[in-house]
């Protein structure tokens, strides 16, 4: 009687470690497969539209105005990105390919206003960005992809918002401020 007793404790130990192995295991796996996703502890809208990380917002017009909610400091990058979307360009009369410069900081190429609820992004062509990112080359381009070729960068703390983006280019014009 007494073996079968110390038989029963002895499998029910078994049993209690052997659960709390796959329990461990259990938490390491979630831990696993949820390191390195962070959610943005802030929100970024674009002329009064929220946006998520990794979303594509097509053309940004220059001088929109791009807002950032709870966040007190944050730092803001524009990176060139060619997905399917290359063309050619020249700099001082050498050929290049967008992905040629394939994320290359290009913030220089922009002008960014910060304000208190978010900042403003403005430039100048196509040609402009490329140009003041190249120390002031000569820059050519002839037209654009109609996708994102631009990575806004928003980071805060260890969160960071990443948009999708294209600029306008040609010549538009302000329907309520033509005279004739």
């Amino acid at each position: 009687m007494a073996g079968k007793m110390k038989y029963g404790k002895v499998w029910t130990a078994v049993y209690i470690v052997v659960l709390a192995l796959v329990i461990i295991a259990a938490a390491g796996l979630v831990a696993y497969y949820l390191k390195g996703v962070t959610t943005a502890s802030f929100s970024v809208s674009i002329d009064g539209k929220a946006v998520e990380s990794g979303s594509s917002v097509g053309a940004i017009s220059s001088g929109s105005k791009i807002n950032v909610e709870s966040a007190e400091e944050y730092e803001i990058a524009v990176y060139a990105c060619s997905s399917e979307n290359d063309f050619v360009f020249t700099v001082d009369g050498e050929a290049l390919l967008w992905s040629d410069i394939d994320g290359r900081n290009l913030t220089a190429g922009f002008e960014i206003q910060k304000a208190e609820d978010g900042f403003t992004l403005s430039y100048g062509g196509i040609e402009d960005i490329i140009s003041v990112a190249q120390g002031g080359a000569e820059v050519a381009a002839d037209k654009l992809p109609n996708g994102d070729i631009f990575r806004l960068s928003v980071t805060s703390n260890e969160s960071r918002t990443d948009i999708y983006f294209n600029i306008l280019s040609g010549v538009f014009l302000d329907r309520t401020e033509i005279i004739f």
